[in-house]
Protein backbone atom coordinates (compact mmCIF):
# COMPACT_ATOMS: atom_id res chain seq x y z
CA UNK A 1 0.00 0.00 0.00
CA UNK A 2 1.17 3.51 -0.95
CA UNK A 3 0.57 6.57 1.13
CA UNK A 4 -1.86 9.07 -0.02
CA UNK A 5 -0.51 12.20 -1.38
CA UNK A 6 0.62 15.07 0.27
CA UNK A 7 -0.67 18.35 0.82
CA UNK A 8 2.65 20.43 0.47
CA UNK A 9 1.94 22.90 3.41
CA UNK A 10 3.21 22.25 6.75
CA UNK A 11 -0.33 22.84 7.84
CA UNK A 12 -3.26 23.25 5.62
CA UNK A 13 -5.65 25.12 8.76
CA UNK A 14 -5.50 28.13 7.21
CA UNK A 15 -5.65 26.97 3.28
CA UNK A 16 -9.24 25.31 4.60
CA UNK A 17 -10.21 28.49 6.36
CA UNK A 18 -9.26 30.58 2.77
CA UNK A 19 -10.93 27.90 0.37
CA UNK A 20 -13.47 26.92 2.55
CA UNK A 21 -15.98 24.41 0.96
CA UNK A 22 -13.84 23.39 -1.94
CA UNK A 23 -10.76 22.92 0.10
CA UNK A 24 -10.89 19.20 -0.49
CA UNK A 25 -12.40 19.06 -3.46
CA UNK A 26 -9.43 21.08 -5.17
CA UNK A 27 -6.77 19.09 -3.54
CA UNK A 28 -8.32 15.66 -5.06
CA UNK A 29 -8.55 16.82 -8.02
CA UNK A 30 -5.14 18.32 -8.15
CA UNK A 31 -3.73 15.46 -6.74
CA UNK A 32 -6.04 13.42 -9.33
CA UNK A 33 -6.92 10.72 -6.54
CA UNK A 34 -9.92 10.22 -3.68
CA UNK A 35 -7.64 10.53 -0.94
CA UNK A 36 -4.72 13.25 0.46
CA UNK A 37 -2.69 14.05 3.69
CA UNK A 38 -2.56 16.75 5.62
CA UNK A 39 -2.15 18.58 9.07
CA UNK A 40 -5.42 20.34 10.45
CA UNK A 41 -4.77 22.24 13.39
CA UNK A 42 -1.41 19.95 13.43
CA UNK A 43 -3.39 16.86 13.89
CA UNK A 44 -2.46 14.21 11.26
CA UNK A 45 -4.97 14.25 8.41
CA UNK A 46 -6.25 12.28 5.81
CA UNK A 47 -9.08 13.89 3.30
CA UNK A 48 -11.14 11.50 1.20
CA UNK A 49 -13.79 11.84 -1.61
CA UNK A 50 -15.34 9.82 -4.36
CA UNK A 51 -17.93 7.96 -4.66
CA UNK A 52 -16.95 5.07 -1.97
CA UNK A 53 -16.07 7.82 0.56
CA UNK A 54 -19.09 7.75 2.66
CA UNK A 55 -19.37 3.57 2.98
CA UNK A 56 -15.87 4.40 4.24
CA UNK A 57 -16.44 6.87 7.10
CA UNK A 58 -19.95 5.42 8.05
CA UNK A 59 -18.18 1.74 8.93
CA UNK A 60 -17.83 1.97 12.68
CA UNK A 61 -15.71 -0.85 12.37
CA UNK A 62 -13.18 1.04 10.90
CA UNK A 63 -13.32 5.01 12.41
CA UNK A 64 -14.98 6.45 15.12
CA UNK A 65 -16.63 9.61 16.89
CA UNK A 66 -15.36 10.07 19.98
CA UNK A 67 -13.39 12.88 21.30
CA UNK A 68 -12.96 13.91 17.36
CA UNK A 69 -14.73 17.19 16.72
CA UNK A 70 -12.79 20.74 17.62
CA UNK A 71 -13.55 22.17 20.60
CA UNK A 72 -14.87 25.13 18.66
CA UNK A 73 -17.79 23.13 17.29
CA UNK A 74 -18.33 21.59 20.66
CA UNK A 75 -18.60 25.11 22.37
CA UNK A 76 -21.08 26.30 19.00
CA UNK A 77 -23.00 24.12 17.59
CA UNK A 78 -22.89 20.05 19.27
CA UNK A 79 -22.37 20.66 22.96
CA UNK A 80 -19.86 18.65 25.15
CA UNK A 81 -20.95 14.89 26.09
CA UNK A 82 -23.99 14.82 23.43
CA UNK A 83 -24.78 11.81 20.93
CA UNK A 84 -22.42 13.02 18.28
CA UNK A 85 -19.05 11.76 20.32
CA UNK A 86 -21.00 8.65 21.11
CA UNK A 87 -19.49 5.14 19.37
CA UNK A 88 -20.62 1.45 19.70
CA UNK A 89 -23.38 0.60 22.48
CA UNK A 90 -23.83 4.07 24.23
CA UNK A 91 -24.18 5.59 20.63
CA UNK A 92 -26.76 3.20 19.50
CA UNK A 93 -28.54 3.36 23.30
CA UNK A 94 -29.05 6.88 22.80
CA UNK A 95 -29.82 6.80 19.35
CA UNK A 96 -32.81 4.43 19.81
CA UNK A 97 -34.44 7.12 22.10
CA UNK A 98 -33.67 9.94 19.37
CA UNK A 99 -35.02 7.57 16.78
CA UNK A 100 -38.37 6.64 18.92
CA UNK A 101 -39.35 10.38 19.47
CA UNK A 102 -38.38 11.94 16.05
CA UNK A 103 -38.91 8.94 14.20
CA UNK A 104 -41.37 9.19 10.93
CA UNK A 105 -44.40 7.82 13.28
CA UNK A 106 -43.64 11.44 15.34
CA UNK A 107 -44.54 14.06 11.67
CA UNK A 108 -48.10 13.57 12.46
CA UNK A 109 -47.60 15.57 16.26
CA UNK A 110 -45.10 17.60 14.24
CA UNK A 111 -46.34 19.20 10.97
CA UNK A 112 -49.98 20.65 12.38
CA UNK A 113 -47.83 23.18 14.89
CA UNK A 114 -45.48 23.63 12.07
CA UNK A 115 -48.47 24.59 9.50
CA UNK A 116 -50.37 26.87 12.36
CA UNK A 117 -47.23 28.86 13.51
CA UNK A 118 -46.17 29.49 10.19
CA UNK A 119 -49.70 30.33 9.48
CA UNK A 120 -49.86 32.49 12.64
CA UNK A 121 -46.92 34.17 11.49
CA UNK A 122 -48.04 34.65 7.47
CA UNK A 123 -51.51 36.30 9.00
CA UNK A 124 -50.21 39.78 9.25
CA UNK A 125 -48.43 39.85 6.09
CA UNK A 126 -49.72 41.97 3.40
CA UNK A 127 -49.08 43.09 -0.23
CA UNK A 128 -45.87 44.60 -0.75
CA UNK A 129 -44.59 43.27 2.33
CA UNK A 130 -40.28 42.84 1.83
CA UNK A 131 -40.17 39.47 3.76
CA UNK A 132 -37.06 38.45 5.08
CA UNK A 133 -37.96 34.64 4.88
CA UNK A 134 -34.33 33.21 6.92
CA UNK A 135 -35.31 35.43 10.01
CA UNK A 136 -39.03 34.43 10.01
CA UNK A 137 -38.31 30.83 9.21
CA UNK A 138 -36.07 30.73 12.47
CA UNK A 139 -38.19 31.97 14.54
CA UNK A 140 -41.21 29.50 12.92
CA UNK A 141 -39.34 26.44 13.66
CA UNK A 142 -37.92 27.31 16.81
CA UNK A 143 -41.35 27.86 18.09
CA UNK A 144 -42.47 24.82 16.58
CA UNK A 145 -39.67 22.40 17.87
CA UNK A 146 -40.14 24.21 21.68
CA UNK A 147 -43.91 23.48 21.32
CA UNK A 148 -43.57 19.78 20.08
CA UNK A 149 -40.77 18.68 22.62
CA UNK A 150 -42.68 20.35 25.15
CA UNK A 151 -40.51 22.95 26.44
CA UNK A 152 -41.64 25.94 27.49
CA UNK A 153 -41.50 29.15 26.10
CA UNK A 154 -42.28 32.41 26.92
CA UNK A 155 -43.70 35.25 24.48
CA UNK A 156 -41.06 37.56 25.49
CA UNK A 157 -38.34 35.40 25.47
CA UNK A 158 -38.62 33.76 22.00
CA UNK A 159 -36.40 36.33 20.07
CA UNK A 160 -33.69 36.01 22.21
CA UNK A 161 -34.01 31.66 22.41
CA UNK A 162 -34.30 31.55 18.80
CA UNK A 163 -31.70 34.16 17.73
CA UNK A 164 -29.40 32.34 20.12
CA UNK A 165 -30.23 28.83 18.64
CA UNK A 166 -29.35 30.28 15.41
CA UNK A 167 -26.25 31.97 16.32
CA UNK A 168 -24.95 28.23 17.93
CA UNK A 169 -25.67 26.98 14.28
CA UNK A 170 -24.37 29.67 12.08
CA UNK A 171 -20.85 29.65 14.29
CA UNK A 172 -19.70 26.10 13.27
CA UNK A 173 -17.70 27.66 10.67
CA UNK A 174 -17.01 31.11 11.96
CA UNK A 175 -13.94 32.60 13.29
CA UNK A 176 -13.53 35.84 15.31
CA UNK A 177 -16.92 37.19 16.67
CA UNK A 178 -19.27 35.00 14.69
CA UNK A 179 -17.70 31.90 16.23
CA UNK A 180 -17.66 33.74 19.96
CA UNK A 181 -21.37 35.28 19.49
CA UNK A 182 -22.20 31.24 18.70
CA UNK A 183 -19.97 30.30 22.07
CA UNK A 184 -21.83 32.65 24.42
CA UNK A 185 -25.67 31.64 22.78
CA UNK A 186 -24.53 28.33 23.68
CA UNK A 187 -23.84 29.02 27.40
CA UNK A 188 -27.30 30.80 27.58
CA UNK A 189 -29.13 28.20 26.18
CA UNK A 190 -27.31 25.67 28.24
CA UNK A 191 -28.22 27.04 30.85
CA UNK A 192 -31.90 27.95 30.42
CA UNK A 193 -31.98 24.08 29.25
CA UNK A 194 -30.02 23.03 32.60
CA UNK A 195 -33.13 25.16 34.25
CA UNK A 196 -35.72 23.06 32.77
CA UNK A 197 -34.16 19.81 33.04
CA UNK A 198 -34.00 20.19 36.74
CA UNK A 199 -37.34 21.59 36.66
CA UNK A 200 -38.94 18.54 35.45
CA UNK A 201 -36.61 16.43 37.66
CA UNK A 202 -37.88 17.41 40.86
CA UNK A 203 -41.75 17.88 39.51
CA UNK A 204 -41.77 21.62 39.97
CA UNK A 205 -42.69 21.36 36.29
CA UNK A 206 -44.71 18.75 34.72
CA UNK A 207 -44.47 18.05 31.10
CA UNK A 208 -46.80 15.59 29.22
CA UNK A 209 -44.85 12.00 30.40
CA UNK A 210 -44.50 11.36 26.19
CA UNK A 211 -42.65 14.75 25.30
CA UNK A 212 -39.12 14.91 24.35
CA UNK A 213 -38.24 17.10 27.44
CA UNK A 214 -39.89 14.36 29.68
CA UNK A 215 -38.39 11.18 27.85
CA UNK A 216 -34.91 12.78 27.87
CA UNK A 217 -34.90 14.29 31.45
CA UNK A 218 -35.41 10.99 32.74
CA UNK A 219 -33.71 8.76 29.86
CA UNK A 220 -31.03 6.69 31.69
CA UNK A 221 -27.61 5.61 30.00
CA UNK A 222 -26.50 2.00 29.39
CA UNK A 223 -25.46 1.65 33.34
CA UNK A 224 -28.93 2.61 34.28
CA UNK A 225 -28.34 6.00 35.17
CA UNK A 226 -29.77 9.39 34.90
CA UNK A 227 -27.86 11.54 32.33
CA UNK A 228 -25.80 14.75 33.61
CA UNK A 229 -27.86 17.58 33.95
CA UNK A 230 -25.64 19.68 31.63
CA UNK A 231 -25.71 16.42 29.00
CA UNK A 232 -29.28 16.46 29.41
CA UNK A 233 -29.52 20.07 28.50
CA UNK A 234 -27.33 19.59 25.47
CA UNK A 235 -29.17 16.48 23.84
CA UNK A 236 -32.37 18.68 24.57
CA UNK A 237 -30.76 21.48 22.65
CA UNK A 238 -30.11 18.62 19.97
CA UNK A 239 -33.45 18.18 19.28
CA UNK A 240 -34.48 21.58 18.65
CA UNK A 241 -31.34 23.62 17.50
CA UNK A 242 -31.01 21.39 14.04
CA UNK A 243 -34.55 22.73 12.40
CA UNK A 244 -32.37 25.69 12.62
CA UNK A 245 -30.54 24.87 9.78
CA UNK A 246 -33.61 24.27 7.19
CA UNK A 247 -33.63 28.17 6.51
CA UNK A 248 -29.87 27.53 5.05
CA UNK A 249 -32.01 25.64 2.26
CA UNK A 250 -35.18 27.62 2.13
CA UNK A 251 -33.61 30.79 0.40
CA UNK A 252 -32.39 28.76 -2.42
CA UNK A 253 -35.92 26.94 -2.82
CA UNK A 254 -37.41 30.23 -2.90
CA UNK A 255 -34.75 31.41 -5.53
CA UNK A 256 -35.55 28.39 -7.62
CA UNK A 257 -39.27 28.54 -7.84
CA UNK A 258 -39.11 31.97 -8.76
CA UNK A 259 -36.54 31.78 -11.79
CA UNK A 260 -38.69 28.47 -13.23
CA UNK A 261 -42.54 28.65 -13.22
CA UNK A 262 -42.98 25.16 -14.52
CA UNK A 263 -41.08 24.05 -11.84
CA UNK A 264 -42.93 26.23 -9.49
CA UNK A 265 -46.29 24.92 -10.65
CA UNK A 266 -45.16 21.16 -10.46
CA UNK A 267 -44.17 21.57 -6.96
CA UNK A 268 -47.11 23.63 -5.60
CA UNK A 269 -49.35 20.44 -7.22
CA UNK A 270 -47.25 17.38 -7.72
CA UNK A 271 -46.21 15.40 -4.70
CA UNK A 272 -43.36 13.73 -6.57
CA UNK A 273 -42.02 16.81 -7.87
CA UNK A 274 -41.98 17.88 -4.34
CA UNK A 275 -40.40 14.86 -2.91
CA UNK A 276 -37.41 15.38 -5.99
CA UNK A 277 -37.06 18.73 -5.56
CA UNK A 278 -36.92 19.09 -1.69
CA UNK A 279 -33.68 16.07 -2.10
CA UNK A 280 -32.41 18.40 -4.67
CA UNK A 281 -32.32 21.32 -2.41
CA UNK A 282 -30.73 19.19 0.06
CA UNK A 283 -28.08 17.75 -2.21
CA UNK A 284 -27.60 21.37 -3.90
CA UNK A 285 -27.13 23.66 -1.14
CA UNK A 286 -23.43 24.23 0.72
CA UNK A 287 -24.33 23.67 3.98
CA UNK A 288 -22.12 20.91 5.50
CA UNK A 289 -18.67 20.79 3.64
CA UNK A 290 -17.08 18.23 5.52
CA UNK A 291 -17.30 15.80 8.65
CA UNK A 292 -14.59 13.77 10.81
CA UNK A 293 -13.91 10.97 12.33
CA UNK A 294 -10.80 8.98 13.74
CA UNK A 295 -9.48 5.64 12.27
CA UNK A 296 -9.90 2.53 14.94
CA UNK A 297 -7.11 1.02 13.07
CA UNK A 298 -4.91 0.76 9.78
CA UNK A 299 -7.03 0.65 6.79
CA UNK A 300 -6.35 0.03 3.44
CA UNK A 301 -8.86 2.45 1.04
CA UNK A 302 -8.56 2.95 -2.60
CA UNK A 303 -4.86 1.35 -2.61
CA UNK A 304 -3.85 3.65 0.10
CA UNK A 305 -2.87 3.14 3.75
CA UNK A 306 -4.50 5.06 6.18
CA UNK A 307 -2.68 4.42 9.89
CA UNK A 308 -4.68 4.35 12.61
CA UNK A 309 -5.56 7.63 15.07
CA UNK A 310 -5.36 9.38 12.07
CA UNK A 311 -8.49 11.78 11.77
CA UNK A 312 -10.32 11.28 8.91
CA UNK A 313 -12.38 14.19 7.01
CA UNK A 314 -14.95 12.92 4.72
CA UNK A 315 -15.48 15.85 1.54
CA UNK A 316 -19.41 16.21 1.86
CA UNK A 317 -19.39 19.23 -0.82
CA UNK A 318 -17.29 17.56 -3.16
CA UNK A 319 -19.21 14.23 -3.13
CA UNK A 320 -22.50 16.19 -3.74
CA UNK A 321 -20.68 17.82 -6.61
CA UNK A 322 -18.97 14.63 -7.85
CA UNK A 323 -20.05 13.75 -11.49
CA UNK A 324 -18.96 10.26 -10.66
CA UNK A 325 -21.88 10.08 -8.04
CA UNK A 326 -24.19 12.92 -9.54
CA UNK A 327 -24.52 13.11 -13.26
CA UNK A 328 -24.06 17.07 -14.28
CA UNK A 329 -23.46 17.60 -10.89
CA UNK A 330 -23.39 21.46 -11.14
CA UNK A 331 -26.70 21.94 -12.00
CA UNK A 332 -29.92 22.12 -9.86
CA UNK A 333 -32.13 19.39 -11.79
CA UNK A 334 -34.85 18.09 -8.94
CA UNK A 335 -35.93 14.84 -11.38
CA UNK A 336 -32.78 13.48 -11.01
CA UNK A 337 -34.13 11.79 -8.17
CA UNK A 338 -36.87 10.20 -9.77
CA UNK A 339 -36.53 6.60 -8.86
CA UNK A 340 -33.67 7.26 -6.97
CA UNK A 341 -34.39 5.14 -3.59
CA UNK A 342 -31.10 4.57 -2.04
CA UNK A 343 -28.97 7.67 -1.15
CA UNK A 344 -26.99 6.88 1.95
CA UNK A 345 -23.85 7.00 0.90
CA UNK A 346 -24.71 10.10 -1.58
CA UNK A 347 -26.52 12.73 0.23
CA UNK A 348 -25.35 13.45 3.34
CA UNK A 349 -26.18 16.69 4.26
CA UNK A 350 -28.11 15.01 7.41
CA UNK A 351 -24.98 12.44 7.45
CA UNK A 352 -25.11 9.27 5.72
CA UNK A 353 -25.52 5.23 6.50
CA UNK A 354 -27.71 3.76 8.62
CA UNK A 355 -29.40 6.08 11.31
CA UNK A 356 -29.32 3.59 14.25
CA UNK A 357 -26.07 2.07 14.08
CA UNK A 358 -24.22 5.02 11.89
CA UNK A 359 -24.15 9.02 12.80
CA UNK A 360 -27.26 9.36 10.22
CA UNK A 361 -29.37 12.24 12.05
CA UNK A 362 -32.23 11.02 13.53
CA UNK A 363 -34.42 14.35 12.98
CA UNK A 364 -33.90 14.19 8.88
CA UNK A 365 -37.82 13.15 8.32
CA UNK A 366 -38.21 16.14 10.46
CA UNK A 367 -35.95 18.45 8.10
CA UNK A 368 -37.36 16.40 5.08
CA UNK A 369 -41.05 17.62 6.31
CA UNK A 370 -40.41 21.02 7.24
CA UNK A 371 -38.61 21.68 3.71
CA UNK A 372 -41.40 20.14 1.79
CA UNK A 373 -44.18 22.23 3.65
CA UNK A 374 -42.09 25.48 2.59
CA UNK A 375 -41.74 25.20 -0.49
CA UNK A 376 -44.92 24.14 -0.92
CA UNK A 377 -45.96 26.88 0.93
CA UNK A 378 -43.72 29.40 -1.57
CA UNK A 379 -44.72 27.72 -4.50
CA UNK A 380 -48.11 28.92 -3.95
CA UNK A 381 -47.32 32.18 -2.57
CA UNK A 382 -46.79 35.26 -5.01
CA UNK A 383 -43.39 36.49 -4.65
CA UNK A 384 -40.32 38.34 -6.19
CA UNK A 385 -36.97 37.45 -5.18
CA UNK A 386 -35.02 40.54 -4.06
CA UNK A 387 -32.35 41.06 -5.70
CA UNK A 388 -33.10 38.89 -8.62
CA UNK A 389 -29.97 37.37 -9.03
CA UNK A 390 -27.97 35.50 -6.38
CA UNK A 391 -24.99 33.04 -5.42
CA UNK A 392 -23.55 30.71 -2.70
CA UNK A 393 -20.46 31.94 -1.03
CA UNK A 394 -18.33 28.70 -1.09
CA UNK A 395 -15.80 30.64 1.73
CA UNK A 396 -18.54 31.17 4.37
CA UNK A 397 -19.09 28.27 6.20
CA UNK A 398 -22.41 27.66 6.65
CA UNK A 399 -22.93 29.42 2.99
CA UNK A 400 -25.30 31.69 2.68
CA UNK A 401 -26.69 33.88 -0.64
CA UNK A 402 -24.78 36.64 -1.75
CA UNK A 403 -25.98 39.22 -1.35
CA UNK A 404 -28.85 37.91 0.99
CA UNK A 405 -32.28 37.78 -0.49
CA UNK A 406 -35.76 39.05 0.28
CA UNK A 407 -39.03 38.01 -0.64
CA UNK A 408 -41.55 41.10 -2.46
CA UNK A 409 -45.08 39.38 -1.69
CA UNK A 410 -47.21 39.84 -4.01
Amino acid sequence: MKEPPRDPFPDSTVALAWEGYRFASNRLRRFGTDAFSCRLMMKKAVCIGGPAAAALFYDSGSVERKDVAPGRIEKTLLGQGGIHGLDGLAHRHRKEMYLELMGPQSLSSFTPILVRTWREAAASWQPGTRLNLFSEAQTVLFRTMCEWAGIPLGPRETQQRAADAAAMVDAFGGIAWRNWKGRFARRRSERWMHGIVSATRDRTSAPSPTSALARIANFRDVDGNLLPAEVTAVELLNVIRPALAIPYFLDLAALKLSEISEMRDQVASNDEMLDCFVQELRRFCPFTPFLGARSRREIAWQGFRIPSDTLVVLDVYGIHRDERVWQNAAAFAPLRFQGVGDYRFSLLQQGGGDHLSGHRCAGEWFTIEALKFFSRELARMPYAVIPASSSFSLTRIPSRLIPPVALRLG
